[in-house]
């Protein structure tokens, strides 16, 4: 399995966001070339300053780096929810604020789907929801203590879990060719994640 250490994820996401047009969300970004991991709001703030951070702000949460993440749901799992076959060896990472698996999905007719699942602390989510809620697409139930579901006009799926005072989860995914990505899906597997992250 491939390790990739990366930046701190979804750094000053808020920051940038407030300093955007009304709060507006960052420009939509087209879904990635077949074996480049998939871009999330984290990518889109990458080059972006950290913020100063006040106690005021970060909430408590548990150490998140040192998780496995394509061990706590693997690709098997993955590929079985999605209804296709492992398409090749999934893209795992992590940094001091967190962890990521990339999971690379293939079908009988050629065609392809990406999934990425992003454990995260939650001071920036939780400000992002704050500032933003409105733009992080539809409210999901049942998911973590507030859930969203958003795709966008290239049709990548971002949703986004928070479970207060714990982690925040942000699932991405992405298809090439005509084999619909499943919202019901979506739900499904981020609530296997949230199941699995239980204390």
């Amino acid at each position: 399995m491939k390790t990739l250490n990366l930046n701190p994820i979804v750094l000053s996401i808020c920051f940038l966001l407030i300093a955007s047009l009304a709060c507006g969300f960052p420009g939509q970004v087209s879904p990635p070339a077949e074996n480049s991991p998939l871009p999330t709001l984290s990518a889109l703030t990458a080059s972006t300053p950290e913020p100063e951070m006040t106690e005021s702000v970060i909430t408590a949460g548990r150490a998140l780096s040192d998780l496995h993440v394509c061990e706590l749901v693997t690709p098997e799992e993955v590929a079985s929810m999605a209804g296709g076959s492992v398409f090749q060896e999934p893209l795992q990472g992590s940094s001091e604020n967190g962890a990521f698996c990339t999971y690379h999905v293939g079908f009988p007719n050629g065609d392809y789907q990406q999934y990425s699942i992003y454990l995260e602390p939650t001071h920036l989510p939780e400000l992002l929801i704050e500032c933003c809620a409105a733009d992080l697409g539809k409210p999901i139930e049942g998911l973590g203590d507030i859930a969203f579901l958003e795709q966008d006009e290239n049709g990548l799926f971002t949703l986004l879990a928070l479970v207060k005072n714990d982690f925040a989860l942000e699932l991405t995914a992405s298809a090439t060719g005509e084999t619909p990505i499943s919202e019901e899906m979506l739900r499904g597997l981020a609530a296997t994640v949230l199941e699995r992250m239980k204390r």
